[in-house]
């Protein structure tokens, strides 16, 4: 079922289709982009489950409430099979107790093939956003031929790049000892977990970049290590963020201001604050 769905007699130039992994983290990034893409009057059709449809629209209307700022986004909601979560059990390696909803979203591919194809035939181009996690998902798009997918990659740039590093050794835009401080990812998730992430890694041969909520001003070195190592198989890479709203109400009017903590930041002297990068599963392809 989608919100504003209608048929239009003049074919859109483009559209985008988003498709979030069902995790709050990743679900709220990709909204977030979609309201930065819609307000340039392209239309964004946002793809999840029917719970994770329902937090998106909640949070779209109050983010719309509080900026004054409305964008029309067009949610699909898509049903999957009753699964049962265990309890959070703190023995057994995360996200063992989330993963019945993880593999749950293995059965949208055709509900979201199906919506792309029919998007297909009212647009001359339809650009697929689908998060890293989400790669099982749109791989039928490699057969709509005015349709192309880019992989959202949710962690920083310097993670993926880390974690590449720490599997293969070699130069890093890093002080070495600093990074062999840092905690080795070994033992933090689940087998079951790995299985699932090997299964998005064997659809990720056919999508023309890579997007990233990061900015070359913070993590430049670190997604020219990404673009040199040639990770992502030689497709573009672009740090299109940050995606979280800047925008605040200013007597009663919508202005584009310095929020609070950007003027906090600019107050600080050169080279005292260290950025830190928060990542919701702590796992990357």
């Amino acid at each position: 079922m989608a919100d504003n769905d209608h048929v239009n007699s003049e074919p859109f130039p483009a559209v985008v289709v988003m498709v979030p992994f069902v995790a709050q983290g990743h679900l709220n990034q990709l909204l977030h982009l979609s309201r930065l893409v819609s307000a340039y009057n392209i239309p964004v059709h946002f793809v999840s489950t029917i719970h994770c449809i329902a937090q998106a629209r909640s949070r779209h209307r109050s983010f719309s409430h509080l900026s004054g700022v409305s964008t029309q986004i067009h949610f699909h909601e898509f049903p999957t099979p009753p699964f049962t979560t265990p309890p959070p059990d703190t023995s057994i390696p995360f996200p063992t107790h989330l993963q019945p909803s993880f593999d749950s979203t293995l059965h949208l591919r055709h509900h979201v093939a199906d919506l792309i194809r029919s998007l297909s035939r009212k647009a001359k181009r339809v650009a697929v956003i689908h998060d890293v996690l989400m790669s099982y998902v749109v791989q039928d798009v490699k057969s709509i031929p005015n349709a192309e997918t880019y992989v959202f990659q949710p962690p920083p740039a310097f993670y993926r790049a880390a974690s590449h590093w720490e599997n293969t050794g070699g130069s890093f835009p890093v002080d070495l000892e600093l990074m062999n401080q840092l905690p080795s990812q070994d033992g933090i998730s689940s087998p079951e977990f790995f299985k699932f992430v090997k299964l998005q890694r064997s659809h990720m041969n056919f999508h023309v970049g890579e997007l990233y909520d990061s900015s070359r001003v913070i993590e430049g070195k670190f997604i020219e290590y990404l673009q040199r190592e040639e990770i992502s198989g030689k497709t573009k890479i672009w740090a299109i963020g940050p995606f979280n709203p800047v925008l605040q109400k200013v007597n009663s009017t919508i202005q584009e201001t310095r929020q609070k903590c950007l003027q906090w930041l600019d107050n600080q002297p050169a080279k005292s604050v260290i950025y830190v990068g928060k990542y919701y599963l702590g796992i990357s392809p």
